[in-house]
């Protein structure tokens, strides 16, 4: 495989996060530097304090 020409910058980014069980929406908001509100728009399954550990996405624009 050769790589022959540059990639464009990708203008979006997903960051996952391993939140443990007993984490509060406060404490998975602030780990991941994104607000409640968009936290639980992007994420409407979860239920806090959580129950169990739990994996988490944030789709962010990165431009």
């Amino acid at each position: 495989i050769e790589l022959t020409e540059e990639l464009p910058k990708s203008e979006y980014s997903l960051e996952m996060y391993v939140a443990p069980k007993g984490s509060t929406l406060w404490d998975v908001s602030k780990h991941m530097l994104v607000t409640e509100n968009i936290l639980m728009t992007q994420n409407p399954d979860l239920v806090f304090p959580l129950e169990e550990t739990k994996t988490i996405v944030h789709f962010r624009e990165t431009v």
